[in-house]
């Protein structure tokens, strides 16, 4: 690939991490790994209590955070929309809310579970689902609580 490059990332020695086979905190790495042109991941942030609005990706409130609390949805169906992520960076949301919540890709051509691009998949209250982008416009979830 002649023309082609790739961004350089830094060792786990130059992170300060040991390599080989110990134990590492993911979210410490992902933070370590942040650059200020979007980066690898999102780090170990938290969102609370976040509101979704309206019901269309266009009107979806904007996710910004690894782990994104709902907690005053009142209206079935009010809306968020995954942030843009790096391949195998995944975001995990949360509904406390007391109506369901649609979860949607960050991009009208991307999709989440094989479903149509720019489908929402909805988030029951008072559960939860971890979101993972693949690449080449692809998303998969699962419940995680």
């Amino acid at each position: 690939m002649s023309g082609t490059t790739r961004p350089m990332y830094p060792t786990a020695l130059q992170l300060g991490l040991m390599p080989g086979f110990a134990l590492q905190d993911g979210d410490l790495i992902a933070k370590l790994l942040t650059t200020s042109s979007g980066g690898f991941g999102l780090g170990a942030t938290v969102d609370h209590n976040i509101e979704g609005t309206g019901t269309t990706i266009g009107a979806a409130k904007q996710l910004q955070s690894s782990v994104n609390i709902i907690g005053t949805n009142s209206v079935t169906n009010h809306a968020v929309r995954l942030p843009l992520l790096s391949p195998v960076t995944s975001v995990r949301v949360y509904n406390r809310g007391s109506a369901s919540s649609s979860v949607f890709p960050p991009n009208p051509g991307q999709s989440i579970d094989g479903g149509a691009p720019g489908a929402a998949v909805s988030v029951p209250d008072d559960s939860a689902r971890e979101f993972m982008y693949l690449g080449n416009n692809s998303w998969i979830s699962h419940e995680i609580g």
